[in-house]
């Protein structure tokens, strides 16, 4: 059957790839004769994804500092800031997650390769667990405070016993351009995280969201959650310790099993 009519496509997805081929297939398909206007507009920056190394270190830093410290809820209420609260983060976190090669960045290839995105993934080892730090390790009162929530979201849980595993992947930041979000690359680094994680021998994946964005980013990759904390229930010295959390009420704990 023959198709008279205009089409008009307009992508802009990281499967637009697919989408401008299967749009093609069905023009030929169809037979739209060609004195009949076929316009496609392609619009999508072409992402791609690599694992996190240290030459990325500089540029994570400054789109952390330029588009996750003044959103995120708990980073805002104290005010965290690219100085010694963040530093220790890196060297905490960040660098030693090197080695471990399932954290990722997103790049834009049509930008000059600039870095737009990033999932900071770790390994927990059931027979290497490291020692909870300390106030006194920390030594940083911004820092220490996030820290201090973020572990009593778990409320006790224990993913190796729970889930009977020995490893386990755990998410700890993630971070979108704010011009490139609502594209899916922050579900896409995450489940790319996942699968590099299950190549390593995790068996399980938990992580804590803070904020709205990174909750839906859970509920696309099905964890469940296992417990909520909302931000203005939480206290010490009998006050609201984030008040800076905007539309973002609460944080959750999830896990789910690979």
């Amino acid at each position: 059957r023959r198709v008279h009519g205009v089409l008009i496509l307009f992508i802009d997805y990281p499967s637009s790839r697919f989408l401008l081929f299967s749009s093609l297939v069905i023009l030929f398909i169809y037979n739209i004769p060609r004195y009949r206007l076929v316009f496609v507009y392609f619009c999508t920056k072409m992402i791609f994804y690599e694992i996190l190394e240290e030459r990325h270190l500089p540029e994570v830093m400054k789109l952390i500092d330029n588009h996750y410290l003044d959103e995120e809820p708990l980073a805002k209420s104290v005010g965290l800031t690219v100085g010694p609260g963040m530093n220790l983060f890196t060297e905490m976190v960040i660098r030693p997650s090197l080695d471990e090669r399932i954290s990722l960045v997103a790049i834009d290839s049509e930008n000059d390769n600039k870095l737009i995105g990033v999932r900071v993934t770790t390994i927990m080892d059931r027979d290497k667990q490291e020692k909870t730090p300390t106030e006194e390790d920390v030594n940083d009162d911004k820092a220490w405070t996030m820290i201090e929530f973020v572990t009593s979201c778990w409320n006790g849980f224990d993913a190796f016993q729970q889930f009977d595993v020995d490893m386990i992947a755990s998410f700890k930041v993630l971070c979108v351009s704010t011009d490139y979000r609502g594209r899916g690359i922050a579900t896409e680094l995450s489940e790319k995280s996942i699968q590099l994680a299950i190549e390593c021998g995790c068996r399980a994946v938990i992580g804590e969201a803070t904020g709205l964005k990174s909750q839906a980013v859970f509920k696309k990759l099905q964890l469940e959650t296992i417990n909520e904390i909302f931000y203005e229930d939480y206290r010490k010295n009998g006050r609201v310790v984030f008040h800076e959390h905007g539309l973002h009420p609460s944080c959750i704990a999830a896990a789910k099993v690979l």
